[in-house]
């Protein structure tokens, strides 16, 4: 998430999305903003990791694709951001993912 948005004691502020890269822009799912007379507030919905490294667990090989839960030797931590990025773009492109809303959602202030 720090890659997208940052917080602190000024607020929150949500970087330019003309300044991300194609990685950083995949794990974004949907950006809102409602504007009232009273004040408004932005959301954010990111796809879920969890989700993103079993899928990618399965395409390489690590689990079965019915299996419910990665072996007790596979490392999550080995995962980088990028490779959970092909991956889901290769799924995609092969079909393989299923339309559906994301998993995670976060509002923004």
């Amino acid at each position: 998430m720090r890659e997208v948005v940052t917080w602190g004691p000024a607020g929150v502020k949500v970087l330019d999305s003309a300044k991300l890269t194609r990685a950083q822009a995949g794990m974004v799912a949907e950006v809102g903003e409602t504007v009232t007379e009273h004040g408004g507030s932005k959301r954010g919905k990111f796809y879920s990791a969890p989700d993103a490294i079993m899928a990618l667990a399965k395409l390489l090989g690590y689990l079965a694709k019915d299996a419910a839960a990665p072996p007790a030797e596979f490392d999550p931590d080995q995962i980088t951001f990028d490779m959970m990025t092909r991956a889901y773009l290769r799924m995609k492109a092969e079909g393989l993912v299923p339309e559906r809303p994301p998993l995670k959602s976060m509002p923004l202030p």
